[in-house]
């Protein structure tokens, strides 16, 4: 009886994993469809104008942000950008003025660029713990 119990509860598992088999959608579809949505998500958004909102504030009240050195990286790392602690954002901002000035285009490309690496990054390390 406790064969028959055992081999009953190998075969559920096995019809489980089978019918989840058959339902799992690639991961590169996925990954692919995240890219998509991001792309149409921000493609309106490209040619916008930089100085709007607070985007200013970090040009015109920060000099550290328009000169790029370790001094003034680890400055972003131990202070306040308008009112919070966001190093990284400041960090690419420091780091598009450095490479392309203050052509909007490419500020405004950063931010999808940014969203595309974060989320392709979780979805690879949701894959690699095997979240299911």
């Amino acid at each position: 009886m406790t064969k028959n119990l055992a081999k009953q509860r190998k075969n559920q598992a096995k019809s489980k994993t089978d019918s989840a088999r058959k339902s799992f959608v690639s991961p590169l579809l996925i990954l692919s469809a995240i890219v998509l949505y991001v792309i149409v998500l921000y493609s309106n958004s490209l040619h916008n104008s930089i100085l709007t909102f607070d985007d200013n504030e970090y040009f015109n009240d920060y000099p550290e942000v328009r000169s790029l050195s370790w001094q003034s990286i680890t400055k972003y790392f131990s202070g306040y950008y308008v009112i919070m602690y966001q190093p990284l954002p400041v960090l690419s901002f420091a780091l598009n003025y450095h490479f392309t000035g203050t052509d909007v285009f490419y500020f405004t490309l950063n931010k999808p660029s940014v969203a595309l690496w974060l989320y392709c990054f979780s979805f690879s390390l949701c894959k690699k713990l095997d979240f299911k």
